[in-house]
């Protein structure tokens, strides 16, 4: 392989790489925060959010240029195609871990401890689906990742769907808190949507591996 190609592609990586790192970290943050259990989070969220635009940004310029000045092709070229993508997802799931900070902190009734429960379980979730990407990216293996990030975000919808169905029977039942019980089903629709999202990363490295594309959610 061309000397300056390698040495694009393992920029483009550690790029990646570091996003992946932010969004794990700006997720909880922002989780914890609008729980009112990180008050002082608020502006490393927001930085965060920053720096991974500065990231998606400088992984497109960077599979723009390999792709006009070296001509990849193959797995390479499949390479450079995934990592805009991946990028442009976290980038986005960045936005999303913004958007849930610039609630106000709820106060969780006892009556939605519950709820609580389930939106740490669907952030450790989402934290190993991102680990299992990264994993597979840097080691190219990809046996069974379909299935483990499916089963992993299957996890998240059955979360979702409980937490959903109590909020539901809550703001029924009660006129109290009901401000921060619609905070509550911001966050958990907010997640459902971010362990999609980490879902479909796997089926772009199954891309690169296998020059296919596999459906996962």
């Amino acid at each position: 392989m061309r000397v300056g190609l390698q040495q694009a592609l393992e920029r483009i990586r550690d790029k990646v790489f570091n996003l992946f790192y932010i969004t794990k970290e700006n997720i909880s943050l922002s989780i914890m925060y609008l729980l009112g259990e990180a008050p002082g989070a608020i502006d490393r969220i927001r930085e965060l959010e920053k720096k991974s635009d500065i990231i998606n940004l400088n992984v497109m310029e960077e599979c723009m240029t390999v792709l006009v000045r070296q001509q990849p092709v193959a797995k390479d070229a499949r390479f450079v195609i995934a990592m805009m993508e991946i990028s442009s997802f976290f980038e986005r799931i960045n936005d999303l871990s913004l958007e849930i900070s610039e609630l106000h902190p709820a106060k969780v009734s006892s009556k939605l401890e519950e709820i609580k429960s389930n939106i740490m379980w669907m952030i450790k979730r989402i934290t190993y689906m991102i680990d299992v990407n990264e994993n597979s990216l840097r080691t190219g293996k990809i046996i069974d990742i379909d299935k483990t990030l499916t089963s992993l975000d299957n996890d998240i919808d059955s979360l979702y769907d409980r937490s959903l169905k109590l909020l539901i029977e809550y703001l029924k039942e009660s006129k109290e808190d009901v401000e921060d019980a619609v905070k509550l089903l911001y966050i958990i629709r907010h997640l459902e949507r971010i362990g999609d999202i980490v879902a479909k990363t796997g089926s772009r490295i199954i891309y690169i591996e296998k020059g296919k594309w596999v459906f996962i959610k």
